[in-house]
């Protein structure tokens, strides 16, 4: 598997084992992206924002990553990636990730609670707490179609002009940098 598309490793070819990993502006000109880039495994769209091709890992499709701005990612995926991907995270902050899902197998654990899967066309809010490893299981072989965001708690709410008045009570909470970990 290449390590451009594992998604426990940041544009720059480290791992990001914890949130605040994820949430630093992308440096396209660092060597390891330049590298990447010039072996056609990457393609810049915009200043902030990059395709990868999953053929790299002897898959299919592509997917798209955007650095929005300060702890605001999107990434649209439409890819074959053929092997499972499994990786831990951890937020150091609490965050939630938005997903708009038409094919995908997606699996979200915590230790000693039930498990998260996302496997059917839906629209998921999934909050993950401060301080707690969550291990991430893709399956392999599927197609993904799906958009991701990923949001530090507060950002999600500031993001779109939401009233927190407006918003269900699990929604305030988190917004408000409350711990949970579920389907929203």
């Amino acid at each position: 598997m290449s390590k451009y598309i594992t998604g426990n490793i940041r544009w720059d070819g480290s791992e990001a084992r914890f949130a605040s990993d994820l949430w630093l502006a992308p440096k396209l000109d660092a060597p390891s992206f330049v590298a990447a880039e010039a072996d056609g495994h990457i393609e810049r769209y915009c200043d902030h924002g990059w395709r990868t091709f999953v053929r790299v890992a002897g898959g299919s499709g592509y997917f798209d990553r955007l650095y929005v701005r300060d702890r605001i990612w999107m990434t649209v995926e439409n890819c074959v990636v053929p092997a499972m991907e499994r990786y831990v995270r951890e937020a150091d902050e609490p965050m939630v990730v938005l997903y708009a899902t038409l094919s995908c197998e997606i699996t979200f654990r915590i230790e000693g609670r039930s498990a998260i899967t996302l496997n059917r066309p839906e629209l998921t809010l999934v909050s993950l707490p401060r301080g707690v490893p969550v291990q991430v299981e893709m399956r392999g072989g599927v197609h993904r179609q799906r958009v991701i965001g990923l949001f530090r708690n507060a950002a999600l709410v500031d993001a779109y002009a939401l009233r927190s008045a407006s918003l269900p009570q699990v929604l305030r909470d988190i917004a408000q940098g409350g711990d949970t970990f579920g389907r929203l």
